[in-house]
């Protein structure tokens, strides 16, 4: 038996943020719902039953573009965390018993 590589890591990291639970919907989604919900947080400070539509559309929009980068960067950073706490794991334990499917698969 052989530790994971870096690159076998990778593959199992990007698979599984796809991957549907047989309870719910993938990490992908319920990481970008929770960025989705965070863009509410400002919704006390507008009457939004008395905005025109296009200021809806012009605030979501700005919100949209302040968020979405940070949810990115965020994805980025946890599947860094990630990849380098499991290379350490192998390096650490180079011979403990793997997955039954392959990683890279």
């Amino acid at each position: 038996m052989s530790a994971p590589t870096e690159e076998e890591i990778r593959a199992a990291i990007a698979r599984e943020w796809g991957n549907r639970p047989p309870t719910g919907p993938s990490i992908d989604v319920n990481f970008a719902d929770a960025f989705t919900h965070c863009m509410t947080l400002p919704d006390s400070l507008y009457d939004f039953d008395e905005l025109r539509e296009s200021e809806v559309d012009r605030l979501n929009e700005l919100m949209f573009a302040a968020v979405n980068p940070i949810r990115d960067d965020a994805r980025r950073q946890v599947n860094e965390a990630l990849v380098s706490a499991a290379l350490t794991f192998a390096a650490e334990h180079p011979d403990a018993p793997r997955a039954e499917r392959s990683v890279a698969a």
